[in-house]
């Protein structure tokens, strides 16, 4: 298993939580696909990162709603929305 380092205190990360369901979603905030994943916090500065995905995750779009709709009725904050990354685009000329 690969090790996950806090860049700010450079110490090993430890396992806060199991099983964080993540859905991630496309630049409209449609669902695209829920996972499971863990969260790691660091033990100096508290720092939280969702990792360690589940292999395979949901796509079928009535099971992800039923999930949310579970989620929403039970409010146990376990639920994360995950967004696309905003990619920058870099001049390959070298070019400003």
């Amino acid at each position: 298993m690969n090790k996950i380092i806090c860049v700010k205190c450079k110490c090993e990360m430890v396992v806060h939580k199991v099983g964080i369901a993540t859905l991630f979603v496309d630049q409209f905030n449609n669902p695209m696909e829920i996972r499971a994943g863990d969260i790691v916090k660091c033990p100096i500065c508290g720092m939280e990162i969702i990792t360690r995905f589940a292999d395979t995750g949901e796509y079928n779009q009535e099971i992800i709603n039923k999930i949310l709709i579970n989620h929403k009725m039970m409010d146990d904050g376990r639920l994360y929305y995950v967004r696309p990354a905003t990619f920058k685009v870099f001049n390959m000329n070298n070019e400003d």
